[in-house]
Parts: C-alpha cells; sequence; structure tokens
C-alpha cells in the first residue's frame, strides 16, 4: 500500500514538473515574446527569432566593419579567418553543452529554445567584441593594433 502511495505521489510531482517546465527553465519569460507564449512550441519560436536578430546584428556589424577596413587587406584576411573560427568555437561549445546525438530525445522539447539561446547569448558576446572594430582605440593606445583610433570630432 505505501509503495503505492508513494509511486502515486511522485507521478503526480512528475506531471506537474512537465506542466511547469516551459515557464520554469532557466530564464524563461513567458510574457516576453508580446504576451503569447504559452507553450513550448512558441517559447522554441521566440528563442529562434532572438536567435535571428542576434545572427542578423552581428552580419550587419562585420559588413561594416568589411567596408570600415576595406583598404587593409592584410587584417581583412586575418578578420575573416577569426571569424571563421568563432563561428566553429561557438558551434562545438553548443555540443559540448548538449553532448548526446539525439538532442531531441534525451533534452526533450525545450532543446530547440535552450541551443537557441545558448547561441544567441554567444552571437551577443561576439557582438561586443566586433564593435570595438567600428568604435576604434583612444588616441595613444599603445596596444591598438589593427583598431582604428578613435576620431575626435
Amino acid at each position: 500500500m505505501w509503495r503505492s502511495v508513494s509511486l502515486r505521489k511522485i507521478a503526480g510531482s512528475m506531471l506537474v514538473v512537465a506542466f511547469m517546465l516551459p515557464f520554469s527553465v532557466e530564464g524563461a519569460d513567458p510574457t516576453s515574446c508580446n504576451g503569447e507564449v504559452s507553450v513550448q512550441v512558441d517559447l522554441n519560436q521566440c528563442a529562434a527569432d532572438r536567435l535571428q536578430q542576434a545572427d542578423d546584428e552581428l552580419n550587419r556589424i562585420y559588413q561594416a566593419i568589411l567596408k570600415q577596413y576595406s583598404e587593409d587587406r592584410v587584417f581583412l584576411e586575418k578578420f575573416r579567418k577569426t571569424q571563421r573560427a568563432w563561428l566553429l568555437f561557438r558551434d562545438a561549445e553548443l555540443e559540448a553543452k548538449f553532448p548526446e546525438n539525439d538532442k531531441q530525445s534525451y533534452y526533450g522539447s525545450v532543446y530547440p529554445m535552450c541551443a537557441a539561446r545558448f547561441l544567441a547569448q554567444r552571437t551577443q558576446e561576439r557582438i561586443k567584441q566586433l564593435q570595438e572594430w567600428l568604435e576604434g582605440a583612444e588616441e595613444g593606445d599603445l596596444c591598438a593594433g589593427s583598431l582604428r583610433i578613435q576620431s575626435t570630432q
């Protein structure tokens, strides 16, 4: 008798957790997508949209750097190489965070959301790094390297 009661309580608790999961995942904000997010598929789509926005911003900044430094062929060659390496690193880091081959089965329906959030976060970090080339370095920065000096206007 005790065993069956305990199993029922455990099963009931698991059911409650399963229904709450879309709203309790770290950082999940059900109101962040126009207040319409109520199911996991919506959370997944919201995270995918945010990743797309971050990727679009990264590409915009990348293209601006290519334009601003168009005369510096040596820099551009190494810059492109660095960006390709960063993309490989970001994707490899995602694989390390979620190493199982059958991700959907192993991590469940939250995997697309979690993966998109992770990639968006890393992409935002990269955007901040790349902005250094657009903003430039202060006059007198001896370690500016390839960064252009900020205009004083």
